[in-house]
């Protein structure tokens, strides 16, 4: 007879508890990252970028998923501006789909990243690295940081 463990069903509510411990764990002064993250994010909140806009309509997005996909890349940027300027060294990840058709949208518009990047301040590096399991917990912690900086997005990032 074989028994067969029961594959444990990870929720939202586990997911977010996990990324608020996490976060406690690295002592992060959230008074700190929200105003610092606000400051970089009111240096671009008005950026568009009509190339990474265009990228988004062809992969399937309407013209509000569009909108809200390239402010959530921006809300992400300030918030790593913010996070890498205090010093932290958690490596900040955006959830797959929202890396993929957000982030690498609007990378690919060089120009534009550039012009966005002297806007807020510094240039924001970041490593792609979708193999890796850890890319969830970052995901969970960096998506609870834009939404204790920003309040909830328009579409979840966990």
């Amino acid at each position: 007879m074989t028994i067969t463990a029961e594959p444990r069903i990870t929720t939202e509510e586990d997911i977010r508890s996990s990324a608020h411990a996490t976060l406690a764990d690295l002592q992060v002064n959230i008074s700190e990252l929200r105003h610092r993250a606000r400051c970089h994010y009111e240096r671009i909140e008005d950026f568009q970028s009509g190339a990474a806009h265009n990228y988004y309509l062809r992969n399937g997005y309407d013209e509000h998923g569009a909108r809200a996909l390239f402010d959530l890349v921006k809300k992400f940027l300030a918030v790593s501006a913010a996070w890498y300027s205090m010093g932290s060294t958690f490596p900040l990840r955006l959830p797959r789909q929202v890396e993929i058709d957000g982030w690498q949208g609007f990378i690919i518009q060089t120009r534009d990243y550039a012009a966005l990047a002297r806007r807020i301040g510094t240039f924001v590096d970041h490593a792609t690295d979708l193999g890796t399991s850890g890319n969830d917990d970052a995901a969970a912690v960096t998506a609870l940081i834009v939404d204790i900086v920003f309040g909830m997005p328009d579409r979840p990032m966990t």
